[in-house]
């Protein structure tokens, strides 16, 4: 019963580790995106990191989606970290023609 539980703690950790990884990972790609595309085509302010995931936050906050599925935490975190990179990737070929 003992190794249950803490076999329980030790997962719960690394999700919310996990979570905290994404949420920072999230809000450079924000901080990145807006900074070099968004506030040169708009001319408007830059963001420093903490309000890049202020806006991380509130935007993932309208835009998600409850879903009732039979994925991981492990895999519903690969599917948010490969969304997340590929919106960096495509946001950093843009700024060579920006």
């Amino acid at each position: 019963m003992r190794v249950k539980n803490k076999q329980k703690i030790v997962k719960y950790l690394n999700n919310v580790l996990l979570g905290l990884l994404l949420i920072l990972i999230g809000g450079f790609a924000n901080m990145y995106l807006w900074n070099n595309i968004i506030s040169e085509l708009f001319d408007i302010r830059t963001l420093n990191f903490i309000q890049a995931m202020a806006v991380d936050l509130v935007l993932s906050y309208f835009v998600y989606q409850y879903r009732q599925d039979e994925r991981s935490t492990k895999d519903k975190c690969i599917e948010t970290l490969s969304v997340t990179i590929t919106f960096l990737i495509i946001g950093f070929v843009l700024t060579f023609f920006i």
